[in-house]
């Protein structure tokens, strides 16, 4: 493996999915939290202005984090094409690996020296 290659692509393969694993679980938990911020329906006896105030910044929260939601959703999609890059780039990899194997592995005939004429008749 050639210096400049390090971390191997293998090892970037284990980190990406464990970046996938990573972003899952944090949208698994944005969904869930906001999922408890938004309230089921204000009660009728919520009359007051401070409870008003309350149940729209409750709202505002929710929306925050269905925004952050997408956010982790686009990075989430980003890992998951940057995976198949480098799975498609191993693949290919082992596959020029095989066929290399191969053609050194199949025995080449001896080169055939052709017959020329010498003064003292043909030689071989």
């Amino acid at each position: 493996m050639p210096w400049w290659q390090y971390p191997p692509e293998t090892d970037g393969l284990t980190e990406l999915r464990h970046q996938r694993m990573l972003l899952r679980t944090l949208a698994d938990d944005i969904a869930l939290a906001g999922r408890r911020l938004l309230p089921a329906g204000a009660p009728a006896e919520w009359r007051s202005e401070a409870q008003r105030v309350y149940l729209e910044r409750r709202w505002e929260l929710a929306a925050l984090l269905a925004g952050a939601e997408r956010s982790v959703e686009e990075a989430l999609t980003a890992v998951l094409a940057r995976i198949e890059v480098v799975k498609a780039r191993l693949a290919a990899e082992a596959a020029d690996a095989a066929a290399a194997v191969t053609t050194a592995s199949v025995p080449q005939a001896p080169a055939q020296t052709p017959a020329r004429a010498t003064p003292g008749g043909w030689s071989e």
